[in-house]
């Protein structure tokens, strides 16, 4: 009887253990506790390129976390190349962002609306000081946060500078085709929907 309930009790043990580490991450509780983000993620200024692991070492939540931590999220990696180290020099960004939004350059139909951070991190990781699920989309960064800087595009060869499945990037309308029917009447394109691709400036004549 004695090794049954021993049993028992390991198993609703293991369990209890099983979904605390299953509970999603909230940045939002942990920056309330006056960390900073290389607290966590200590890599991040060293950091060079986009396959880079830069989740939490074990260390960095053993400090608080003596029974565990929660489990690695499986976080889809948007872009191919990116260099965490140079953009972390550029400091906040934000007032950029407002800028580009105010003068209507951004190009997404939602802007953000955490723009009032004084976190560095936050100001491309819109709304993480509010966020209890790092899975969420809106937190990690949008195209258009990209392409306030990297403002100058050719489509496909300023593509390539950050994915390397470029081809897989070609809306599904863009058939052999395309250019023959989609300046129709009865197209029904609506020309904002090129800009994330080939900018605001870009002309007719830039592709015939």
């Amino acid at each position: 009887m004695a090794h049954l309930l021993q049993g028992l009790v390991a198993v609703i043990l293991l369990a209890n253990v099983a979904a605390a580490q299953q509970k999603v991450f909230s940045h939002r509780f942990h920056l309330a506790m006056d960390l900073t983000c290389v607290t966590c993620h200590p890599s991040i200024n060293t950091s060079t390129k986009a396959a880079d692991d830069n989740l939490p070492p074990a260390a960095a939540c053993a400090g608080c976390h003596i029974d565990g931590r929660t489990a690695r999220p499986s976080l889809p990696r948007k872009v191919d190349s990116f260099n965490h180290q140079l953009h972390t020099k550029f400091g906040n960004i934000t007032p950029l962002l407002r800028a580009a939004i105010a003068s209507k350059q951004y190009l997404a139909v939602q802007p953000p609306t955490h723009l009032d951070t004084k976190n560095n991190c936050a100001s491309c990781h819109h709304g993480i000081e509010q966020s209890d699920d790092v899975r969420a989309a809106s937190v990690h960064p949008a195209m258009a946060d990209c392409l306030v800087c990297h403002n100058k595009m050719e489509a496909p060869f300023t593509c390539e500078k950050c994915h390397s499945d470029v081809p897989a990037l070609k809306p599904a309308n863009h058939s052999r085709d395309f250019i023959d029917f989609h300046n129709r009447k009865n197209a029904g394109l609506d020309r904002s929907t090129c800009f994330t691709c080939h900018g605001k400036q870009f002309t007719c004549l830039g592709c015939h």
